[in-house]
């Protein structure tokens, strides 16, 4: 699951973070609640934009807080 939602965030096609959210939620169906992606999404894809997709997340932070 972690390495999928990498891969999109990695991937610029899309234009907001809610059409993201709503991308990896209904198509993919990951285990994952709506609002914790959209905070995932929302903390991470500036890092993936600006690092090309070369960012890599640290998911012990998402973890810790019951995130994934």
């Amino acid at each position: 699951m972690k390495q999928q939602i990498a891969d999109v965030l990695a991937d610029d096609q899309w234009s907001t973070d809610e059409e993201l959210a709503d991308m990896i939620t209904s198509d993919m169906q990951l285990p994952v609640s709506y609002e914790n992606l959209l905070v995932i999404i929302q903390e991470e894809r500036p890092f993936f934009l600006h690092a090309g997709g070369g960012h890599i997340i640290d998911w012990t932070r998402f973890e810790r807080c019951a995130m994934i």
